[in-house]
Order: C-alpha cells, then sequence, then structure tokens
C-alpha cells in the first residue's frame, strides 16, 4: 500500500495519535508534543504545518514544522524552532522519504528561503550540514554520591567554590520566573542575542505539567545563575 502525506487534523483523537507516535518511536522527543505547537501558536502566532504518513490507516511517520518570518532570520521552514530537535520520526524508509519531500514540496509552495530540520542521527543526503553544534550527554549514577565521585577533580572543586561561598539552590515552578528570566535575559543581552519573553516559559510550565522543573542558584539573597530542566523519557536536559 502507498505512503501518503496529510496535514495533521485539529480534533483530540488526531492529537492523542500524534502524541502516543511521538512519546513510542524511536527518535521522538518532548518536543515532537503537540504542547509545542500550541506554545508557539499562543506566544508567537506563528504558523504551522504538521505533515504525517499513512498507510492506509496506520500512522508511519511524523515531521513537525513551524514557519518563522522575521527581519532579523528570514523566512524558512524549520523542526522546531528554539529548541533542541525536532525533525522526521518514522517507522519504515517509505514514511521518512516521503515526509523529506512533502517537506520540500511545502517549502517551495510558501517561498520560504530555506528548510532547516534539527536532528540527532546523520543521514546519508547531499543537503547542508552544519556541525558546529554538538549535543552532550551524560549517563546518571544510582545516586548523588556515585554521581559525584565519577566528575573529574577539577570540577568539584570548581562546585565546592561556589558552596564555601555560601550559595544555595532552589527548585520550584512557575513562581521562580521572574527571577530566572532576569539572570536569562541577561546572559541573553550579554551575547547579543535577543531573549524571548518571560511568558513564553510559562507557557512550557502549562503545557508540560510535571515535567519542568525552574532552578536557581543565589549567593547574599541575589540570584546569580538559572535554569530551566525538561525531563522525559529517562533524560533531564537544560535548553535554556
Amino acid at each position: 500500500m502507498t505512503v501518503t502525506v496529510r496535514a495533521l487534523g485539529t480534533g483530540p483523537d488526531n492529537a492523542a495519535e500524534w502524541d502516543d507516535f511521538a512519546r513510542s518511536t524511536p527518535g521522538g522527543t518532548i518536543y515532537h508534543q503537540l504542547a509545542w505547537r500550541r506554545i508557539f501558536a499562543r506566544e508567537f502566532h506563528w504558523e504551522s504545518h504538521y505533515l504525517t504518513a499513512r498507510n492506509g490507516d496506520d500512522l508511519e511517520g511524523i515531521l513537525p514544522l513551524v514557519r518563522l518570518k522575521s527581519r532579523l532570520f528570514g523566512d524558512f521552514l524549520v523542526s522546531l524552532p528554539y529548541v533542541n530537535y525536532g525533525g522526521v520520526v518514522a517507522t519504515s524508509d517509505s514514511a521518512d522519504r516521503v515526509l523529506l519531500d512533502a517537506a520540500v514540496n511545502l517549502a517551495g509552495s510558501l517561498g520560504v528561503n530555506h528548510l532547516e530540520l534539527r536532528e540527532l542521527q546523520p543521514r546519508d543526503w547531499n543537503w547542508p550540514v552544519r556541525t558546529d553544534k554538538v549535543c552532550m550527554r551524560a549517563p546518571l549514577e544510582s545516586g548523588p554520591e556515585e554521581h559525584w565521585r565519577k566528575l573529574p577533580s577539577k570540577l568539584r572543586s570548581q562546585v565546592r567554590r561556589p558552596e564555601k561561598e555560601g550559595a544555595t539552590t532552589l527548585v520550584g515552578g512557575a513562581e521562580l520566573l521572574p527571577q530566572f528570566h532576569a539572570v536569562f535575559a541577561r546572559n541573553m543581552r550579554d551575547l547579543g542575542t535577543p531573549v524571548y519573553g518571560q511568558s513564553f516559559f510559562g507557557a512550557i510550565i502549562r503545557e508540560l505539567p510535571g515535567q519542568v522543573d525552574v532552578v536557581l542558584v543565589g549567593l547574599r539573597g541575589m540570584p546569580v545563575a538559572a535554569g530551566i530542566l525538561i525531563h522525559s523519557g529517562g533524560r533531564t536536559e537544560i535548553p535554556w
């Protein structure tokens, strides 16, 4: 049977099927879940195209695409913006191929400047590939003491220094966003990078309940470091 591409509908049944596929299929990440489509639409009013590949009634692949259009970054389709991962998730080579072809055709019909896929696995294709960014992962041990012993001695010394200075760590949720955003915005300014508003992070916490933590490091009553932690699929990462 021929694999065909369709745009995702907006009904709750379609949403449940998409998210189940993203969670259960190798290559799927928390960023493939439909929560991000709602976040991007509500916070930035971005146009999105969420594509499915079907073999009859069976779902065999998904590809979320968002159109970014601005004076600063240009006009392009990306899977996915502002996050680390995206791209095609498929259970067959044919589904993978038809989704890529559909994305290229969509980019052409929209007249965008380019199509960008943020994927973890290398592909055997002739598209331009950026290799200047890396993903670093570390396996966590069974407990904090075991993990501490595995850290290099220089890193342990760097951790002990702020502890000796009286640094404290606070983990919470949306109530810590103002302090987080103050630190985040200052760092982005120093890097010369435009910063997203605080409401973006609030939307992430609301759309992904129980999967997001805000972490603050304080010194003498002032927040001096901060991060957003996202937990999914047995992994914890710090995208911001």
